[in-house]
């Protein structure tokens, strides 16, 4: 969303967007300038107290106040948008944001799928210990949902234009479940905090050794997304001592 206000000046479009959007921005100044306070809390939680002095530096920037977009309009899940040349039907998908939607042109067939549904990469699902929900539980859902759409083309936010829909939501559904595998091995001997299970997945990017500080706590908040949809499915155990999360198997 970050050019809506360099683009809409200059092309004159309307901004639309989930209904959620707008319950999202009420109060955005607020949580703005907590999320320095927010994030050096988390870090203590999920076990990365080490890394505390490295964002020390990001104080100001993390305190800076966020403005709200301006949305024309909001739509909502099912809705029929009739634009010049093509219809869309707005499908909800949350996972990766709570807002996120996507477009589907059931006459031409495509699929705009946005950062939902990639051709190659993972879209990057995470949860913070300041936010609620089970972002992962939401996204498996969403993406059954688009099972069975006929489409020729699939528009993704990033990559390539690609056209298996099925077969790409199959290997998706697959990925998930052999990351919450991997997690519940790694807590098979000992509980472990957020950070130290993260160092035990085996990331695509890049091994958890190389990663900069930055993509290790986006890394942590993907694995704690994974945690909570496990300790929901009461597969695992969420315990907090002199103020770290551990988690461990149910046995």
């Amino acid at each position: 969303m970050g050019l809506v206000d360099s683009i809409r000046p200059m092309s004159g479009a309307t901004v639309l967007a989930h209904r959620i959007v707008v319950d999202i921005q009420k109060g955005m100044t607020e949580r703005g300038e907590r999320l320095y306070d927010d994030t050096r809390n988390e870090l203590k939680l999920l076990g990365g107290e080490s890394y505390l002095g490295l964002i020390e530096g990001f104080e100001r920037v993390r305190r800076r106040p966020r403005r709200a977009l301006d949305i024309d309009e909001s739509v909502e899940d099912g809705d029929i948008l009739h634009l010049e040349g093509s219809t869309l039907k707005v499908y909800w998908t949350p996972g990766h944001a709570r807002e996120h939607i996507c477009l589907f042109d059931e006459e031409r067939e495509i699929l705009y799928s946005g950062d939902h549904v990639l051709p190659k990469i993972t879209s990057h699902i995470s949860l913070h210990t300041y936010q609620e929900g089970d972002t992962l539980n939401d996204y498996l859902k969403a993406l059954e949902r688009l099972r069975g759409l006929p489409v020729k083309a699939i528009l993704p936010a990033h990559e390539h234009v690609f056209k298996d829909l099925d077969g790409r939501i199959t290997a998706l559904q697959l990925h998930h479940a052999k990351r919450c595998k991997e997690i519940k091995e790694s807590i098979e001997d000992s509980k472990k905090t957020v950070f130290q299970i993260s160092s035990k997945v085996s990331w695509d990017s890049r091994p958890w050794p190389k990663m900069a500080f930055w993509t290790k706590r986006m890394a942590a908040a993907e694995t704690y997304a994974h945690l909570v949809y496990l300790k929901n499915k009461k597969e695992i155990k969420e315990e907090k001592q002199k103020g770290v999360l551990y988690y461990s198997l149910i046995k």
